[in-house]
This record gives C-alpha cells, sequence and structure tokens, in this order.
C-alpha cells in the first residue's frame, strides 16, 4: 500500500482538521450536491502518501 484515502463531510470542521493535521493534505476528490441548500451535503476525498 502506498496511498490512504479518507472522505470527510465538508460541514465537518473539526474531522477536516484532524485530518490535515495528520498530513491528509491531497485532495483528490470531491462529490454531493454542486449547489448550496441548507440541507445539501459534500464531501472530500484526502489522500496521504506512506
Amino acid at each position: 500500500m502506498r496511498t490512504v484515502r479518507v472522505g470527510i463531510g465538508l460541514r465537518n470542521w473539526n474531522a477536516l482538521r484532524f485530518w490535515i493535521r495528520l498530513g491528509f493534505q491531497r485532495i483528490t476528490g470531491m462529490s454531493g450536491s454542486r449547489v448550496y441548500a441548507p440541507n445539501a451535503f459534500a464531501f472530500l476525498e484526502l489522500q496521504k502518501n506512506l
């Protein structure tokens, strides 16, 4: 295994800070709603090389 990826909800600021501090700084994917709405969702996929 050469890389590890995690998926994080875009509105989950605490999780984003946590994973970025652990070295997951490369964004490899995005998914979810394309327009902002109170009940919309979006995810980031972050990657770390081992």
